[in-house]
């Protein structure tokens, strides 16, 4: 059996309650924050209605602790405007505008998590960085086909990485 565990459904019930405060500067699919309101069209049907039942994979080695604690960890992240430039543990905005040397920010134009709004969260605060930003065109009906989060990286997008591996080998 299983185990269950109870975890709140970020996307959609943190987007709302940005949305709702005041002054808090987000408008519906403005692609500001981590994730805009945009993106809350497209979650699964009750998704942002409170309380989700997860079940999560331990046997894919997730009942480690130190795991799941990153989990858990990036799930806090990911129900902040600001991503982890909210979370006072760690001074994240100090480490990023410190951070220096080339930097390549790759979008997939499809990708409902990691969009350029999102990204530029990230990106924004690498003040003595160089940072080139790529976006590419993904999803239906596009020559690249639907890519998503995680999908440059799997062989089928093999097309998509000479850019990316040109830009890498003329940093070395």
């Amino acid at each position: 059996m299983r185990r269950r565990h109870r975890a709140g459904w970020v996307v959609g019930a943190s987007l709302r309650r940005w949305a709702s405060a005041e002054g808090s500067g987000v408008a519906p699919g403005d692609g500001r924050g981590h994730a805009s309101l945009s993106q809350v069209r497209r979650v699964p049907r009750g998704a942002g209605l409170g309380w989700a039942d997860l079940r999560f994979p331990w046997h894919r080695g997730l009942r480690d602790s130190g795991r799941f604690g990153v989990m858990l960890q990036w799930r806090r992240w990911a129900g902040q405007m600001q991503y982890f430039f909210d979370d006072a543990e760690f001074d994240f905005t100090e480490r990023f505008a410190k951070a220096e040397g080339p930097v390549l920010s790759v979008v997939m134009g499809d990708d409902l998590w990691a969009h350029r709004g999102a990204v530029n969260v990230l990106t924004d605060r690498l003040d003595r960085a160089d940072v080139l930003k790529k976006d590419i065109e993904a999803g239906e009906g596009t020559a690249n086909g639907p890519v998503g989060h995680m999908g440059f990286y799997r062989s089928k997008h093999r097309d998509l990485w000479p850019d990316v591996a040109e830009w890498l080998e003329a940093q070395l």
